[in-house]
């Protein structure tokens, strides 16, 4: 663990971000943009070959952020062999839902099986997709352990991050919306808030991987339940000749007990 706690410190630590849509790119250039050498892997060979060329694909990213940082702090590929270099590694994959409405972690496990090829001892893993408690647990932990023998918190360090990026949000964005943090032990989530806090602005750490991703069902839950509401309490005002704007804007008057939702998809 020292050794990797030093390299974060002076970040010379090397960062694999497995995933690069909307969040696992932000992350990668904020880390780049810190110092770290960061390896950004994705099977999509139409989005390594845009960023390799200086474009992004990503709103929130300009053509002019990945080309300052390309082929110097950030290099991009779809070879998971890379993962060999790799101090911290953090997946950012999506996990749509399927056809039982459950988080389909498919994509999640095909990663970790392709991780597991290069992985060395002493790598921080952080998951940051969307999921429900105990996958960090279930997908990393117990699969490490169990093919390489390795005991997390001591032979290797598993963390859990909920992402919270927010497209098109030109006030918050991932270096000043605060990080949630959960590890496996003490030292997985010291390691883990360490790396984050050294680019991003406040970072809370919470006492397990389970926690932190119940984080994100609340948040994802709060979020549904709240544009449900909004949705069907349209319907009414349709039928009463209502404005349902009016009434948000009116209610948005109020200093505490209430935050505006907007009817769309929940």
């Amino acid at each position: 663990m020292d050794e990797i706690m030093q390299k974060i410190r002076n970040r010379t630590a090397t960062a694999a971000v497995i995933g690069l849509g909307y969040v696992g790119l932000s992350v990668a250039v904020e880390a780049a943009r810190a110092g770290y050498l960061v390896h950004g892997i994705d099977i999509d060979q139409d989005k390594v070959s845009q960023l390799q060329s200086g474009k992004s694909y990503v709103t929130d990213i300009k053509d002019e952020d990945i080309q300052t940082l390309i082929h110097q702090r950030l290099l991009v590929t779809d070879e998971f062999s890379l993962i060999a270099e790799a101090n911290i590694v953090i997946i950012c994959l999506p996990t749509p839902l399927n056809k039982t409405r459950e988080p389909d972690v498919s994509m999640i496990s095909s990663a970790v099986d392709s991780i597991l090829r290069y992985l060395t001892k002493d790598t921080l893993i952080i998951l940051e997709s969307t999921t429900y408690p105990g996958t960090t647990e279930e997908l990393i932990q117990k699969v490490i352990e169990d093919q390489k023998g390795w005991k997390a918190g001591e032979d290797f360090f598993v963390c859990y991050s909920p992402e919270r990026i927010d497209p098109g949000n030109r006030t918050f964005n991932v270096k000043n919306t605060p990080k949630i943090i959960g590890g496996i032990s003490s030292a997985c989530v010291e390691l883990g808030a360490r790396f984050y806090g050294s680019f991003l602005q406040n970072v809370i750490p919470v006492s397990s991987t389970a926690a932190a991703e119940m984080v994100k069902l609340l948040e994802n839950t709060f979020r549904s339940v709240n544009i449900a509401l909004v949705n069907e309490l349209t319907l009414m005002c349709d039928r009463m000749g209502i404005n349902i704007w009016e009434v948000i804007d009116a209610a948005s008057s109020k200093p505490f007990g209430y935050i505006p939702f907007f009817r769309g998809r929940a």
